[in-house]
């Protein structure tokens, strides 16, 4: 004879699953979020400046940091975990439309938008750490 409990999952374990689904799908939403702004971001500042590779104009530089930045906070601020999923996110939108857009070669592209995605990177460690640390302070 077998115990029926055993066999049946408890309701804990389905409201744990369906947190856990529920905060995944949050999270996939953040990296589309995180990827789309990289993207429109690249195309706005390619159109503003009339040309096929936004980080070679200045708006790149005037517009699309601060608004990567701030995107990069807002996103970490949501979600502090492994907070380095955000920039590296909006940093493939980039890279995507500098190849769709712009007519960049992958490596190029790659390698531009990293080293550019260098102030997101640590804007979201900074703002990761500042809420790990309230959260034990509390």
């Amino acid at each position: 004879m077998t115990n029926d409990t055993e066999s049946k999952p408890s309701e804990a374990d389905s409201s744990n699953s369906k947190e856990s689904n529920g905060r995944k799908s949050l999270q996939m939403r953040f990296h589309l979020m995180a990827g789309v702004v990289g993207l429109a971001g690249y195309i706005l500042v390619a159109s503003l400046a009339n040309v096929s590779v936004a980080w070679a104009t200045p708006w790149y530089y005037l517009l699309g940091w601060p608004l990567f930045c701030l995107g990069t906070a807002w996103l970490t601020q949501q979600c502090p975990e492994r907070s380095w999923r955000w920039p590296l996110s909006m940093m493939l939108g980039q890279v995507f439309a500098s190849i769709l857009y712009g007519n960049t070669l992958f490596p190029v592209a790659m390698i531009f938008v990293t080293v550019l995605s260098i102030p997101q990177f640590v804007i979201a460690s900074y703002l990761s750490r500042q809420e790990n640390s309230s959260t034990k302070d509390v």
